[in-house]
């Protein structure tokens, strides 16, 4: 009932061709990092009347939000279960080890030779987690040997650094510290191990016009950070 009123106030408020109201949107962890401040940025300048609140968690509880209506749009991995949705492939990103800079780097490494390593991973609703579990007892028939799970990017990443353990995770959600030679990163093959992103929004609810301008931008950045370079992966859906 309250969105329903908010989005009757936006329509009484909208004059003109401006675009106002309040926009939720769902950002995974893994995908924060490289694409919260371009977004946040590009909508502040395009869509100055429009309030942006951003949630940051884990796809699944994200999903959870969107199928309830506390999210406008989200960006979601793997989605297997699309009724109720409209979906716009974004990207599939490789997966890769994640060490401290340190460590042995360079050539590819395979997923039987990851399962001998002690790796520091998110807990189980993380599809990232998912996705390597089943990938993992597909390729070996074994579990990943896990010393610590720990629910938060940034702090992954700190024990990585420190040479607690190693993590397995995109290169965009460790650009930075690749970048400053915190941490190293080796290709995972046999099998390559890929996670497909899309921009999701709930089908059975029109949306109103700041959500439709808010998912056509988060589009645009993606396709621009693709581009460059800065969002490493593969793209899934054609350019208009």
């Amino acid at each position: 009932m309250l969105r329903d009123l908010e989005r009757a106030r936006e329509a009484v408020t909208a004059s003109g061709t401006g675009i106002v109201g309040r926009v939720a949107i769902g950002l995974p962890t893994t995908v924060t990092p490289v694409l919260a401040t371009p977004l946040l940025q590009a909508a502040f300048a395009s869509l100055p009347d429009v309030t942006i609140h951003l949630v940051e968690s884990h796809s699944g509880f994200l999903r959870e939000w969107l199928d309830t209506f506390r999210l406008d749009v989200a960006v979601l991995f793997n989605i297997t279960e699309a009724q109720g949705l409209e979906l716009t492939p974004l990207i599939a990103e490789q997966l890769y080890l994640v060490s401290r800079s340190t460590a042995t780097r360079g050539r590819p490494i395979t997923l039987r030779e990851i399962g001998k390593l002690d790796l520091i991973m998110s807990s189980r609703p993380h599809d990232l987690r998912k996705t390597l579990d089943s990938a993992m007892m597909l390729a070996s028939g074994h579990q990943l040997r896990i010393k610590a799970e720990i629910d938060s990017l940034a702090t992954i990443k700190q024990m990585v650094a420190a040479g607690l353990g190693q993590t397995i995770l995109p290169l965009s959600a460790a650009r930075s510290e690749l970048a400053a030679g915190k941490l190293a990163a080796r290709r995972i093959i046999r099998p390559v191990i890929e996670r497909h992103a899309a921009i999701a929004c709930v089908s059975r609810r029109p949306r109103t016009r700041a959500q439709q301008a808010v998912a056509s931008l988060i589009l645009e950045i993606a396709n621009r950070l693709i581009a460059s370079g800065d969002w490493t992966g593969r793209r899934l859906h054609k350019l208009k």
